[in-house]
């Protein structure tokens, strides 16, 4: 079994892509009420604590996941994904490093450096890499670098993946194994071209599943909350 720790969760993106890669979320962690109330409804509670991460040491997320070191069949952590909050990168933040919002940034690289996964995956908006001429990403991955990843940053623009909409998102990914890896190929060759009108609603959510404990013909009556 591969395990991952899902952080900065939200309602669990994230963690259902990891879920259906065939990983197992050993630990999802939001500080977000709402958030992990949808992140219950739809993938449950089990494995999923409401947190503020700031406020906990790298070891105590590791206790929390059931994953332990000195134990060697509990001990391997293949993986950590998150994407810090972003309002300090954003246009409207003040784009400094002291900006408690972008304190958990820092808070992600210290967990990633402390727990030592093979792999870690960080998202977050293109702010990231134009905000004081790419500051915040370059000290992020001197971090990293530090600790022993191979690290590769791309801006990557998600209408080319399919997404049915037009948004620019920062991928931090690294790994242990000196892996250099390339990103996935993209899947919509012609994104100058391509519009939100090339996706219709039923490609963009058709495939998505009622809630299993919903009767059908309730769902208009579901809290905006639930996928």
């Amino acid at each position: 079994m591969i395990n991952a720790l899902s952080l900065f969760s939200g309602c669990g993106g994230c963690s259902l892509g990891l879920k259906q890669a065939g990983f197992a979320v050993k630990l999802a962690a939001d500080i977000d009420a709402d958030s992990c109330e949808t992140y219950a409804v739809n993938l449950g509670r089990e494995t999923l604590r409401r947190v503020y991460l700031s406020h906990v040491q790298p070891e105590e997320l590791l206790g929390r996941s059931g994953l332990d070191p000195t134990v060697p069949e509990k001990s391997e952590l293949d993986i950590i994904v998150g994407g810090p909050p972003c309002q300090g990168f954003s246009s409207a933040g003040n784009k400094d490093w002291a900006d408690p919002r972008n304190s958990l940034l820092k808070k992600f690289v210290e967990i990633v450096t402390s727990l030592q996964p093979t792999w870690f995956i960080m998202e977050n908006i293109e702010g990231l890499l134009t905000a004081k001429d790419g500051f915040f990403t370059i000290e992020a991955i001197a971090r990293f670098l530090e600790a022993g990843y191979w690290v590769k940053a791309k801006k990557v623009y998600m209408e080319e993946y399919g997404l049915p909409q037009k948004r620019k998102r920062v991928f931090v990914v690294g790994n242990l194994e000196q892996c250099q890896f390339e990103f996935p190929p993209i899947t919509y060759h012609n994104s100058n071209q391509l519009s939100l009108f090339d996706f219709s609603r039923s490609a963009a959510i058709g495939t998505l599943s009622y809630p299993s404990s919903t009767p059908l013909g309730t769902c208009q009556q579901l809290p905006h909350r639930v996928w």
